[in-house]
């Protein structure tokens, strides 16, 4: 059952991800291999840029580590490229 696996995979991660928990929550969603409503890129993105909030030498560590596929890739820029507008 994905949808099931990717619901809890998606509870676990963010009762993880308010304990500040990033690195753990993002292998939760990191986990899901069916993503059935689309938004593991937008999921992992936000995650990674609440932690690099929070500590950026960990969480761009992380990254640089994780090697994460073409969409979340481009969406970790577009999201990285947004903070930055904003300051």
């Amino acid at each position: 059952q994905p949808a099931l696996y990717q619901y809890g995979a998606e509870v676990v991660s963010s009762r993880l991800r308010e304990k500040f928990q990033f690195r753990e929550s993002l292998e939760w969603i990191q986990s899901i291999q069916v993503d059935e409503s689309g938004g593991k890129a937008d999921q992992l993105a936000n995650i990674y840029l609440e932690w690099r909030k929070q500590d950026a030498e960990a969480a761009q560590t992380w990254k640089a580590a994780a090697h994460p596929d073409e969409a979340t890739r481009t969406r970790f820029d577009r999201s990285e490229q947004f903070q930055f507008l904003k300051r």
